[in-house]
Order: C-alpha cells, then structure tokens, then sequence
C-alpha cells in the first residue's frame, strides 16, 4: 500500500538522520584535537583529512535523510 511505503521512507530517513547525528559527534573530537596548541604537521594534515571525511559523510546523509523525509510526505 502506499501508506506502506511512506512509513518506509520516513524510518529510512529518521535512520539517516540518526547516522548523521552519530557521524557529527564524531566530528566534535576531531575538531578539538585541530585546535591543540603545537600540533605537528603530519598529525593536522591527517586530522583535517579526516575531518573533510567525516563531514561529507554527514552532509550526505543529512541530505539523503531530507530527501527520503520530502519522498515520505
């Protein structure tokens, strides 16, 4: 049924809003460690690496989550 399917869009969003919340807790270390005074070069190129990483994850399942969420609607 169609009321079938958007309640599966919906969970499948809410799911992807939830990795989304998780990946940008993750984010919060990372950034903190950017901000210790004397940090060295390769350990700041390798946080901030990993920090791009850690965002685009987040931005795209925050978009897929909007997506699936308008889908539902």
């Amino acid at each position: 049924t169609k009321r079938g399917i958007e309640m599966d869009y919906t969970q499948w969003a809410q799911a992807y809003f939830k990795e989304a919340e998780a990946i940008r807790a993750a984010l919060a270390p990372i950034r903190a460690a950017l901000k210790r005074p004397h940090l060295r070069v390769e350990e700041s190129r390798e946080l901030t690496r990993r920090e791009h990483i850690l965002y685009q994850m987040y931005l795209e399942c925050r978009e897929t989550g909007l997506l699936l969420q308008r889908r539902a609607s």
